[in-house]
Order: structure tokens, then sequence, then C-alpha cells
């Protein structure tokens, strides 16, 4: 059960706040009568909801007078509408009883305290008197509590003065802010155009500096082979015999002497009764007497088939010649044959190209050779030189057709492709071409190198002086020169509308683009160090 607290009408929020303290209760009510000092106004029962906050006390208030009550709630306390005065002791004019925690005598009407509860010091008050009450004085509250209230009196002071530090760095830091944060940011575009010419260069191996009144750049020339053997499908039966082919070298281990063999002497592979014979006279070499030992010496030759027929497409043999036997030249002169015989055919057997399969294997050929020379091309050159496919000259030295000697159905399409490129290092051409535009700009634009765009066209290789004269078409882009500190003389001071009108008579302006910090900036601030202007090539 809540303990009651009866105020009297001269009471101040000290008083009661003092006498609060020294109750043990957390749940109390206090009767305010009508008039009652303490709420004369909301402030006191405002220092009253602050300080029982900190004592940790649930205070309601409990009052007659509406007014109070409403003051009341707009300070934070709970109030209770309806309490029976019945419930509070009547005051008594009585003087000899003892006040609470003191042994001082009591004065009338300084502090009412009311208790209700079993366990309460009520129980001391005579039953036989409903309307008793005792009256506690000012005077008789403990030294100690009286310490206590002074203590925090004497802390006011210095909690104003905090808060008024407080707010004074506070209000400080706002005009700081207002002062030295305002910036701005102006990012400006130049005006462009773009030039556009065709440009002849010689690219020349014999000089190491371009020659910006000539046109002449460094060049190198680089040649390459290309070689290459492919097979294709033949799929046109043969219209005609034919004789198998090859060659063999034929070797002397037999005397220091040379040896003639005529035109159509015979030849038979090792195990076969197979006739072949040599195409022309041939003269074999003299063997070589070395330390006491025969070294044989040997010669390349022709050979052809006697007969048609794909049976004659031996493979590789050693060779001997029957018009020896009997003789010790027999083992003497032989002869060996790397590679297998080819093209014995007759009438019906095996394929050979047609011209269809011909065409597409030569147009097949072409386009591989020239793969391959390119990407050897590219291997050949370092990589801060620059090459282009209109300054080659290519050459098909030889495409030539031979059947397989693996499979009658195929034909072998041997090819070579010969190159020569000349390849310059390409910032040498950006120069030269960078002095061109830079002759054609006027004192109010500068170029912007990295803009050039360079297309090549035609061009012709030397090959004897080892030069190539080619032609580019280049584009470039010119910007508007900006005085950077004519604009930040200008900008200062200016608000956006300002700043608008001005990039609008600006001829060598194209866009700008404006951001103010923070939100409550309205325009260019008047420190310099505030603005910063940026003048770009590009503005997205």
């Amino acid at each position: 059960m809540a303990t009651q607290f009866f105020i009297n009408q001269d009471q101040d929020v000290i008083s009661v706040i003092h006498r609060l303290m020294s109750a043990g209760a957390r749940e109390i009510i206090l009767y305010i009568p009508a008039d009652a000092k303490i709420a004369k106004d909301a402030i006191s029962l405002r220092i009253l909801k602050r300080e029982t906050q900190e004592m940790d006390k649930n205070i309601k208030i409990s009052s007659p007078d509406k007014r109070i009550l409403k003051l009341a709630k707009e300070a934070g306390l709970n109030t209770v509408d309806k309490v029976s005065t019945m419930d509070f002791v009547r005051p008594i004019k009585s003087s000899k009883l003892a006040p609470l925690g003191g042994d001082a005598t009591q004065e009338p009407g300084s502090f009412v305290d009311f208790i209700s509860g079993q366990n309460s010091p009520a129980t001391n008050i005579p039953k036989k008197d409903p309307i008793t009450m005792i009256q506690i004085s000012q005077e008789s509250r403990q030294p100690n509590i009286n310490d206590d209230l002074a203590m925090r009196r004497s802390r006011m002071p210095i909690i104003k003065i905090v808060y008024a530090f407080v707010a004074i760095c506070i209000l400080v830091g706002i005009a700081a802010a207002y002062l030295i944060l305002p910036r701005a940011t102006i990012e400006v575009l130049p005006k462009q155009e773009t030039v556009n010419f065709d440009l002849e260069v010689v690219a020349d191996s014999q000089i190491s500096q371009p020659d910006l009144v000539l046109n002449k750049i460094p060049g190198q020339m680089v040649k390459i082979s290309q070689q290459k053997t492919q097979e294709f499908n033949a799929s046109q039966a043969a219209a005609v015999d034919s004789r198998a082919q090859g060659k063999i070298t034929i070797y002397n281990n037999f005397s220091t002497q040379e040896q003639a063999l005529v035109a159509t002497t015979r030849f038979i592979p090792e195990g076969s009764q197979l006739i072949f014979r040599i195409k022309q006279k041939i003269i074999v070499p003299p063997a070589k007497m070395v330390n006491g030992k025969l070294e044989p010496a040997s010669v390349e030759a022709d050979i052809e088939a006697d007969q048609f027929g794909s049976e004659y497409n031996v493979g590789p043999a050693t060779w001997r010649i029957p018009g020896f036997m009997g003789s010790p030249k027999y083992d003497g002169f032989y002869a060996k044959s790397l590679e297998a015989m080819a093209g014995g055919s007759r009438k019906g057997e095996g394929k050979v190209a047609s011209t269809e399969e011909l065409s597409q294997a030569k147009e097949q050929m072409n386009t591989v050779l020239q793969e391959e020379a390119q990407a050897e091309l590219a291997k050949k050159i370092p990589g801060n030189l620059k090459f282009f496919d209109k300054c080659q000259r290519k050459e098909l030295v030889k495409l030539e057709l031979e059947k397989s000697p693996d499979n009658p159905e195929k034909f072998l399409l041997n090819g070579e492709l010969q190159v020569e490129a000349m390849v310059f290092d390409l910032n040498d051409l950006k120069v030269l071409i960078e002095q061109n535009v830079t002759a054609k700009l006027s004192d109010q634009k500068k170029s912007l190198p990295e803009t050039q765009i360079i297309d090549y066209l035609d061009c012709e290789i030397d090959s004897e002086h080892e030069q190539a004269k080619f032609k580019v078409a280049t584009e470039e882009k010119l910007s508007f020169l900006l005085d950077e500190a004519v604009l930040r003389r200008d900008l200062v001071g200016k608000n956006a509308n300002d700043l608008q009108q001005y990039f609008t008579n600006q001829v060598a302006v194209n866009r700008a683009r404006v951001t103010f910090w923070p939100f409550w900036v309205k325009k260019v601030p008047n420190n310099p160090q505030s603005l910063k202007l940026k003048i770009v090539q590009t503005l997205d």
C-alpha cells in the first residue's frame, strides 16, 4: 500500500524533496491542497519529478484542484483523481510528540506527514482521536539531510556552467561549419572539333629517326617463306595406264674407278622380280681408299617401272643390277630407296583428282599458307612494331601435285608462299601525324593526341630499296583552350542562375557541371580554396 503525505500550503519544493529523501517507502501519494505554494507553477512540479526519479520513488499527485492535477500531468507526474481525505490523518495542536528522525521541538504548520498501513508509524496515533495529526517542524529535520540538500544546491551552478559551455561549443561548431565547410566543385568541358586529313608516309629501313619534313619513319623489311604439304581425296577413276616412279641412290663399293650406267639400265628390288629402269645415263663416282679400306661413293638417279600397274608402287628397298649377276660387280654396285615408288596403275585402277577437286585443293592450300604465314610473321615481329595487311607482298611460288605413295585414292599438294612485310614503330607514326595536326592549330585550340584514329590505305612495297610507301586517313579531336585563372576569378560568388548564364555566354565551353556542398550552400564560396575547378575532356 502507498505511503500518503499531506503537504501544507506554505511548503516549498525543497522542503518536500528533503522529506521524501528520508522516507523509506517507494510508492508515495502526495496530497496537494488548493493554493499550495508548491503548485503555483509547473517548474516546482518538474523539479519534484526529476528528483524523485533519481531517488527511484514512484510519486502520484492527489488534489481537489483540477489546475494542480493538470500541471502535474504536464510535469510528467502520475495523478490520482479521487483519494478520500479520511485516509489522511488530521493535524493536531499537540507539540509534545517528537518529530520523526529527531528530538527538536516541533513547530506547527511546516510539513505534515500522513502514513497509512499496518506497519507504518501511524500506529502510534491515539485511536480515540481520529483527527489527530503530528506536525513536524522544518527545524526538527536531521542535520545530515540539510547538508545533502545544500550539496545539491551547490551543484546547480556547476551544471549550468557545463550546459552553457556545451551550448557555446555547439554554436561555435555551427558557425565554423557555415564558414569553413562550404565548397563548390565545377567541371568544365571545353568545346571540341574534329580535324580529318590524309597523309602519305614512307617507311624506310635505311633511316633510324623520323624525318618530319619528308614524312619518313624508320622501318624494317621482314621476309618469310612458308611451306606446306597437304593430302586431299581423289574421286575420279584413272583414265590411263601409268608407271610407278621414284628415286634411288646408287653406290660404288667395288673399285676406285668410276662406273658408267647407260639409260634404261635395269634395277630390281631385293626379294622381287619387278624391273625398274633408270631414265638417263649415270656415272657412278669411284670409291675412295682410306687407311687401306674402301669407302663407297654414291649418286642419285630417277627410276621408273618397266610395266604399268599399282604393284610397282613398292616401298623403300635395296636394289640390285641384274646385268652384273655372276660377276664381282653384282655385290660391289647396289642402290637404296628411302621413299616408296608411286604412280603405278592401269586403266580403271586407282583414283585421280578431278578438276574441281584440284581447284578446291589449291584454294584451301593458299588459305592455309596465308594464315600460317601471318602467324609466323607475328612471332618474328617485336611487340613494339606494327604491320598491316595492305603493306605486305605475298607470292605463291610453288603449288605442285603428286600422287600419295600410301593411298591410291588420295593425292598430295605441295605449296610454298613467300611474304615480305614492312614493319614500323606505331609511336613514330603518331608523332608524325601529331606534327601535321599541330601545324593546322590556332592559338585558341589544342590537339588531343589520345583521340587519334588511323585508317591504313594503299601501300606499295619496294623490295629492292627496302621501302614501303603507304597512305593513312587520320582523324583527331581539337579542344578549345580555357584560362583557369580567369574562370576562377569570374566564378566566385555566383549562384546557380548566375553560373547558368555565365557558361551559356562562353563560346569555348560545351558543358559544365556544378556541385555545391553542404546542402545549405547556394553559391560559389568567395574563398578560392573552397572552389575545386576541373577542366575535363569528357563529362558523363
